[in-house]
């Protein structure tokens, strides 16, 4: 993967390089699934050795999936695809246009900056998703998601540029939430009793409350 690659940690989602150069240990994300059972649905967190680089000015690929999900990676990098009823490990050279890959199936870890009231007030901003939500507590990331789809018109959908929607495709995923993105991001149907529940609902009444 290269360095601006996010990965799940209990520091939140935090570039490769990042935790190279500034983490020691981390407790990484994993899908239950990448143990082989297609069925096993939901996510847990392993130590990992700190992060290193392993090549310098390699050939690197863009993977992009139909849903808009994007990641970048060496020809050598490997990933979980669904083949039928189970899962193999392959990597990005054997990989081929109409493979599944394995998008995260439930809520992983969150960082620790951060409140509800300030991930609100950075939605108002769209200029960028700030590196402080991605780091930021489970409320702070809430706090922010809310912000952003209730100005929407259509509450599961959000219009921006397209790199900014990328970027909350990739945090609403850590809640274990699909979207689909072509130049709107929508909210998958199979996620949006989840999406209500758990982002778009809480604290309203606080926030009807603040506006007044």
């Amino acid at each position: 993967m290269t360095g601006d690659t996010r990965l799940h940690t209990q520091f939140g989602l935090v570039k490769a390089q990042d935790l190279e150069e500034n983490y020691g240990e981390i407790v990484a994300t994993y899908d239950h699934r990448t143990d082989g059972d297609l069925s096993k649905y939901g996510v847990n967190g392993a130590k990992s050795l700190k992060m290193f680089k392993t090549k310098t000015n390699a050939d690197i690929y863009e993977v992009v999936t139909k849903d808009g999900y994007r990641i970048k990676s060496t020809m050598w990098h490997e990933y979980y695809i669904v083949d039928g009823t189970k899962i193999e490990k392959r990597s990005l050279k054997d990989i081929s246009i109409g493979d599944k890959l394995l998008i995260q199936s439930g809520e992983g870890q969150f960082g620790m900056e951060g409140n509800y009231d300030l991930g609100l007030s950075l939605a108002k901003n769209r200029d960028g998703v700030p590196e402080t939500i991605f780091k930021g507590s489970r409320e702070c990331v809430v706090g922010y998601l809310q912000g952003l789809f209730s100005q929407s018109e259509n509450k599961m959908e959000l219009k921006a540029q397209i790199k900014f929607l990328e970027d909350v495709q990739i945090i609403l995923a850590n809640f274990g939430i699909y979207s689909k993105l072509d130049e709107t991001l929508i909210i998958d149907e199979n996620s949006r009793v989840k999406f209500l529940n758990e982002i778009l609902l809480i604290g309203t009444d606080e926030v009807s409350m603040r506006s007044r």
